[in-house]
């Protein structure tokens, strides 16, 4: 069975209100064979050695930020509830 998996990254201090708002939102959503990863910007961390991906992803106005990928792109990074819900809204209709 082909499964439609969803990476989704959220870059930014775990512990930050911004990075909270955004993962409820996250959360919020089902998305079957999703991967969450939270990219907190430690380059030397045994993720950013595997996943060269991670280097590349950055915040945007110094808030939080998430980047929603699948099949080896990602949409453009959004750092607002509201962005999120409908980037998310989008890729679960589009995965039934």
């Amino acid at each position: 069975m082909w499964i439609r998996s969803v990476r989704i990254i959220l870059v930014g201090d775990p512990e930050a209100d911004d990075s909270q708002a955004l993962l409820r939102c996250i959360h919020s959503h089902h998305l079957a064979a999703r991967t969450l990863i939270f990219a907190d910007r430690h380059n030397d961390g045994y993720l950013y050695q595997q996943l060269p991906l991670l280097s590349t992803v950055t915040k945007i106005d110094d808030k939080a930020t998430v980047y929603v990928c699948k099949k080896f792109t990602c949409s453009a990074p959004v750092n607002s509830v509201k962005s999120l819900d409908e980037v998310l809204t989008q890729q679960a209709e589009v995965s039934q």
